[in-house]
């Protein structure tokens, strides 16, 4: 028989998560058989049978007796969480908004409900509990009454540390919230704001009513705050869940959340960062997760942007971005697009630091155009999308974040604003290190020019230091030193060949106020001053390829003069002289001329790839859109100008003849190189060969009215093949009469 069992009721039992089945048999237990079913036969044991039906009922009670216990607990859970609940509500309840004007709980019945509420809480039936928990708590730390401000607990030696774990817990609990909730919804969106007002109240004692007054107490707590932050927050996978909550704040070009509610999870994020003094681990998430936001830097408050420029942000990720390549090898092209933009709008607002670290960051900003281009598609195919920066792009566009281009755009804009520009290329680039010292002297006055002097001092320090491992390097090849210039506009030459929808804006501001194109000439002049620097470049495509960086500062100067003179009418380029004299304009037209002319005869660019190689297409357009302006007013003074001068004209039209490769590609490109007369006769050789050649072609007659020549002429030379109007066409006039 079973031991007197006290049964639980079916009501009380209602709800137990223990099982359909096992309550089946709780309450039907009476109608369990008493003995299992024995092996019939005659050869099976009584006794063994009834050895095993013992067992079995001693096992079927073992399992009530679990069974029991397991729903009695379950109940009185419940019924616990329900009398906290219970408790909770009539204390918290009222604070469903953070009206000033409600009566505060007692502190101390607040840290006790919060302790057991915590315990007990579920998702999603308690998230309002949780918000009218924090409500509470927020306004209780604008009360003076040591009674109802929650800040007098975390001075009481005996509420100490409870307090403290609570506030822990809270962070705990906001954090698995926040995942769940979608930014997008307004509700949502309010008790994320709710959250982060928790977090920030509570990470900073300075603004506390109870302890305002008070410096020291307020820096032990402020202590105690971060290090509760950095406890639960710091940690890696909630760090980066923060960080995406802070990327899908400001996806849709517009701010989900509150400014304020924006600005305080960055704050967040970045104090955090502090705290852990800038560890290389930590900082590679800030930069991975919250500097890949798009347009960040736009939304950030005057306060947060003064924190990332005083905490040299700027050099601090350059540097982490220059010693770690895996965070950009981990990055998408479009989140390498967003964290350029930021960079750039980083750059622009810290230019001393710009000076400074020149060399990693056109290093750094080098390896993102790069990654971006290995993604640019071409032309339009079944595998490219559009992309309103890229053009054609291999990655598809996150529509969450396609609100946010135009103000990536803006951010990319710095790269050519004009204090960029000027810094790069007016006060830095052409600034020799034996005249610093002069330059240093002349800037005295101003204390900012002191400081981008000092700033200029320690690049040329560090750029001498790569020069002299450059020449060490080098000497086998016998490359020239890499100057700067080249690097800085090897940068702007990869923006304009991967940036492809902003070509034209990248052109425009460079060329700003005639302010960069007559330093590049100058520097390219500088490079042999004898012949405008000509000998120079001809010998550095002779012995290396046309692709290398030292060849960026002639690129971009070509691609950008070619752009400002053809807007330019003829009285801005003849009677202005903006941006180049006369004189400049000869001799920048000479040295084009002069360059594609022998780099083709001398086949020192491969012509089967010459269509492919940016230096010949860049200085080709503008030496033909120099040619033609001089055809229709002429500014060279010598009717020779254009003709070649190292080999006669007849030269040419001899391996013209003969079907030479390179003589075909001059007359096909560059035939103003020949002399009008010898062209001219080379026409008329071909109009006697096809003459040769027609002979005995029949001819043709048409009819025209004399007052009809045009459309009756037309008429009928349009019927006639190609052949036919090589050949004899005899024209029979008819007058109106």
């Amino acid at each position: 028989m079973l031991p007197h069992i006290s049964y639980i009721s079916k009501t009380e039992a209602c709800g137990v998560s223990i099982g359909e089945h096992a309550f089946e048999f709780l309450f039907n237990l009476n109608d369990v058989g008493q003995n299992a079913n024995c092996m019939s036969g005659m050869e099976t044991d009584k006794r063994e049978c009834f050895i095993g039906s013992v067992s079995n009922e001693e096992a079927q009670a073992k399992n009530v007796f679990l069974l029991q216990a397991i729903g009695k607990g379950v109940l009185a859970r419940r019924r616990f969480a329900n009398s906290i609940r219970k408790d909770f509500d009539h204390l918290l309840g009222a604070f469903v908004n953070m009206e000033k004007e409600k009566e505060l709980a007692d502190c101390k019945d607040v840290l006790r409900l919060g302790r057991l509420f915590v315990r007990i809480f579920e998702q999603p039936c308690d998230n309002q509990r949780l918000c009218q928990l924090c409500r509470c708590m927020i306004l209780s730390m604008s009360s003076c009454n040591v009674h109802k401000s929650f800040a007098s607990l975390l001075l009481s030696k005996n509420h100490l540390q409870a307090a403290n774990r609570l506030i822990i817990s809270i962070y705990s609990l906001v954090i698995s919230v926040i995942n769940k909730l979608q930014v997008e919804k307004v509700s949502d969106g309010k008790t994320i704001s709710l959250f982060i007002h928790f977090l920030i109240t509570f990470s900073s004692a300075n603004s506390w009513a109870f302890v305002r007054n008070n410096a020291e107490i307020c820096c032990a707590l402020n202590q105690l705050g971060n290090k509760a932050l950095t406890t639960t927050i710091g940690e890696e996978l909630r760090y980066i869940q923060f960080s995406q909550l802070l990327s899908r704040i400001v996806s849709s070009g517009r701010l989900a959340l509150g400014a304020s509610a924006f600005n305080g999870l960055f704050n967040i994020l970045f104090r955090i960062l502090k705290n852990s003094n800038f560890d290389f681990h930590v900082f590679s998430l800030f930069v991975e997760y919250c500097l890949t936001s798009p347009a960040l830097l736009t939304h950030l408050s005057a306060a947060n942007i003064n924190l990332l420029v005083e905490n040299k942000m700027f050099e601090k990720s350059i540097t982490i971005l220059t010693t770690n390549p895996v965070v950009l090898s981990n990055l998408s092209g479009n989140k390498s697009l967003f964290l350029l933009a930021n960079l750039i709008h980083l750059s622009y607002l810290d230019q001393h630091s710009l000076v400074e670290f020149l060399i990693d960051w056109t290093d750094v900003m080098n390896r993102m155009l790069k990654g971006c281009d290995r993604l640019v598609a071409k032309k339009k195919s079944s595998r490219s999308h559009w992309h309103p920066i890229f053009g054609w792009y291999s990655e598809p566009l996150d529509r969450s974040t396609e609100g946010s281009l135009s103000l990536v755009v803006r951010q990319l804009q710095y790269l050519w604003s004009k204090p960029i520009v000027t810094c790069l290329f007016g006060q830095l680039l052409h600034c020799d290190p034996e005249k610093q010292s002069l330059c240093r002297t002349s800037q005295s006055s101003a204390i900012m020019q002191n400081d981008l002097a000092t700033s200029i001092q320690k690049l040329w320090k560090k750029l001498n230091i790569i020069r002299a491992e450059a020449q060490a390097n080098d000497i086998a090849q016998h490359l020239p030193t890499l100057s700067m210039t080249a690097v800085v506009c090897q940068l702007y030459q990869n923006a304009l060949f991967t940036l492809n929808s902003l070509h034209t804006d990248i052109l425009s501001g460079l060329c700003r106020e005639d302010f960069l194109l007559p330093l590049l000439w100058e520097h390219i002049v500088s490079l042999s001053p004898i012949d405008n620097g000509l000998s120079h470049v001809i010998a550095l495509v002779a012995s290396h390829s046309p692709k290398i960086t030292h060849f960026a500062p002639i690129v971009l100067f070509a691609n950008c003069a070619a752009s400002v003179i053809s807007i330019l009418d003829e009285e801005e380029m003849y009677e202005e002289g903006g941006p180049f004299t006369l004189d400049q304009l000869c001799a920048i037209a000479k040295f084009c001329n002069l360059f594609c002319f022998r780099v083709i005869w001398n086949s020192y660019i491969d012509l089967q790839q010459i269509s492919s190689c940016p230096l010949f297409s860049s200085i080709y357009q503008l030496c033909m859109l120099l040619y033609n302006r001089d055809c229709r007013r002429a500014f060279s003074r010598d009717h020779k100008f254009w003709i070649a001068p190292d080999v006669k004209s007849s030269v040419i039209m001899n391996e013209f003849e003969k079907k030479s490769e390179r003589a075909l590609f001059l007359m096909s490109h560059l035939s103003h190189l020949v002399t009008l007369y010898d062209r001219i006769v080379l026409f008329r050789k071909y109009i006697a060969s096809e003459k040769e050649g027609m002979e005995g072609t029949p001819s043709t007659m048409i009819t025209v009215e004399r007052n009809r020549l045009l459309a009756d002429g037309y008429r009928q030379l349009s019927l006639l093949s190609p052949t036919a109007l090589k050949a004899t066409i005899r024209v029979k006039f008819i007058n109106q009469q």
